[in-house]
């Protein structure tokens, strides 16, 4: 009598019941998204340590965080770096070095490069493949995400050469 009709606690150990399966599956759909993002993240080739590493580079050649530097102290970080960012033993050659930055054709400003743009260059030649319409929207949303992060970006003035530019091979050369 107590208890009400019977129809009333069916009905409640039906919904505690189902609730209780989905809040089970939305977990389990969250873990394995998790896993899946983990997976897809060491996949990668470029994984975070190795743009990590290019920060702790720049930040020798750019002790002033102006997220610039000259083609010269660029050549001088790139043979400080390791593959897969860089060819191996790209180091043990000058030549090499300055026939790398001009493959990666940075763009300079007023002779300097932005570390933005050198990054970009770096991971745009490991992947090596064009991007199509979605990785063109994530460009632009990363794009949008750095102008937050490196305000010295919104002031970059137009640029007129670029890392393959003969004569600044040859500053780059003579700086190694």
């Amino acid at each position: 009598d107590g208890w009400g009709p019977v129809w009333v606690i069916g009905y409640f150990v039906t919904f505690v019941a189902i609730v209780s399966m989905l809040l089970v599956a939305v977990f389990c759909a969250v873990l394995m998204e998790s896993f899946e993002d983990t997976r897809e993240q060491s996949a990668l080739e470029i994984q975070e340590a190795h743009i990590r590493a290019v920060a702790k580079e720049w930040s020798l050649i750019d002790p002033h965080c102006s997220h610039f530097a000259s083609c010269a102290d660029v050549a001088l970080l790139l043979t400080r770096l390791s593959p897969p960012l860089v060819p191996q033993r790209l180091a043990d050659d000058s030549r090499r070095v300055v026939d790398f930055l001009a493959l990666l054709r940075v763009p300079v400003r007023l002779g300097r490069v932005h570390y933005a743009e050198l990054l970009l260059s770096l991971a745009a030649r490991v992947c090596g493949a064009p991007l199509d319409g979605a990785g063109r929207a994530l460009q632009d949303r990363v794009a949008l995400q750095w102008l937050r992060q490196y305000p010295t970006l919104k002031r970059l003035v137009p640029s007129t050469l670029f890392t393959d530019d003969p004569r600044l091979r040859a500053d780059s050369l003579r700086a190694l």
